[in-house]
């Protein structure tokens, strides 16, 4: 039997060389790449608002890690590459807060990052985290890059610049893509043939054609039907994904053996799983082309919504009709437990629309029919016949802008107008 004093020894031997290993694990973790090897700014999408054009990315787990040495996003933290050029004859300053209200800054992304043991390599994590800094001024006529550290996201990202100078506001935003999340996007010009798309210009004629729409979601062989197809977005793709991600919404992944795993460890362990996928449903004779949810404390509680390319423009711009609900919780179904919505599914069209006041895309709005009408006394089922819900049968249709639109300039849609005119009363 070992003595105290050998146990001690012992202890002190393997400490110390754990100790050692540690150290030399937190010097080895640290290798960052040079950024022009990794390549993340040919995803870059560049805009021009008022003489100042700016070129950004949102970097992926893996380019992040590899562009500062360690697993930033594994840590809450996202590095966004920005370029400006400064083409105005006064110099402005970035307003951070208005990109996120929980940004980094350089110091503290950094040390956030740093190996317990490993001073060498915290220092130079420090030097290469403060040198590739996004400066907060921009002079006149020059170009500027660097780095903004900012809470993560995967799939897309919204990116919202202010820039203020002397009685000047320059304010541009736009979408980026982002690399981790297992989703796909669909080919909108794929979707239907042209001779199966309704060109229209006229609104009562396109109130006409959403209300004879399907009415509902169904599974995959259409016999069975589940929630109400309740709103309708009148915008281009990458607006509409723009005006989600805007408004705190997060694309849902795709089905796959990791997401599968980690929506189960999600539901055993009660946490929240931002991406977590969703059932499919069908309309048009296809799953849902995207779906979105924002979630709440864990993963059952959560507000989602599927949408659909609709067979219809609307001058010249696509439109996308959705199902909306909020999970509440669950309940079982069969031999086993599926999520319990809301009954209450017209409180969740208007859910929508706020959030496309929160990202300031909402420009107008109405109601049409077309979706099943059902009474709290005289409920509807979705799939699962204990899973009912109750609507008045309308959906909020929405138009979204490209350009910020403020609460007190959403208009209402003047469905008796043809043409350009506008109607006295909107339903």
């Amino acid at each position: 039997m070992m003595t105290i004093q050998e146990i001690s020894a012992t202890a002190r031997r393997y400490g110390g060389a754990l100790v050692l290993c540690i150290a030399v694990a937190g010097c080895a973790g640290f290798d960052p790449k040079p950024h022009d090897e990794i390549g993340f700014q040919a995803r870059a999408v560049t805009k021009t608002e008022s003489g100042v054009t700016i070129s950004a990315v949102a970097l992926g787990p893996e380019e992040a890690k590899a562009a500062f040495g360690v697993p930033m996003m594994d840590r809450g933290i996202q590095p966004v590459w920005v370029r400006v050029h400064n083409g105005r004859d006064e110099p402005l300053f970035l307003l951070p807060l208005s990109f996120d209200p929980l940004y980094f800054t350089a110091a503290e992304a950094a040390f956030i990052n740093h190996a317990t043991f490993g001073s060498d390599s915290n220092a130079r994590m420090d030097a290469l985290f403060q040198d590739h800094a996004l400066p907060l001024r921009f002079e006149s006529g020059e170009t500027t890059e660097g780095f903004l550290f900012v809470t993560p996201d995967l799939g897309a990202k919204a990116l919202n610049f202010v820039y203020v100078g002397v009685d000047t506001a320059v304010i541009a935003r736009f979408v980026v893509l982002v690399p981790g999340l297992d989703h796909a996007f669909i080919d909108a010009a794929a979707v239907y043939k042209p001779d199966e798309i309704a060109d229209l210009d006229d609104w009562g004629a396109l109130k006409a054609a959403i209300e004879k729409l399907p009415c509902c979601v169904s599974d995959k062989d259409g016999e069975i039907e589940a929630d109400p197809l309740n709103f309708v977005i009148i915008t281009e793709g990458p607006l509409g994904l723009a005006a989600l991600i805007g408004g705190g919404w997060d694309q849902t992944e795709t089905v796959t053996t990791s997401s599968s795993f980690k929506t189960t460890a999600s539901f055993l362990f009660g946490s929240a799983y931002r991406y977590s996928p969703v059932s499919d449903l069908y309309a048009f004779g296809r799953k849902q082309d995207y779906a979105f949810q924002i979630t709440r404390g864990d993963i059952d509680e959560r507000n989602h919504l599927r949408v659909w390319l609709a067979p219809i423009r609307f001058r010249g711009t696509q439109v996308w009709i959705g199902a909306i609900s909020r999970d509440i919780g669950v309940i079982m179904s069969g031999f086993g437990t599926t999520h319990k919505i809301d009954p209450n599914v017209d409180a969740e069209r208007w859910y929508l629309a706020q959030s496309f006041v929160r990202s300031q895309t909402l420009k107008r709005f109405g109601l049409a029919g077309g979706a099943p009408v059902s009474h709290p006394d005289n409920p509807r089922s979705s799939v699962e016949p204990k899973n009912i819900f109750y609507s008045d049968g309308r959906r909020l249709v929405m138009e979204l802008s490209d350009e910020p639109v403020a609460l007190d300039e959403i208009t209402r849609i003047p469905w008796g107008a043809s043409g350009g005119g506008k109607a006295e009363t909107a339903q």
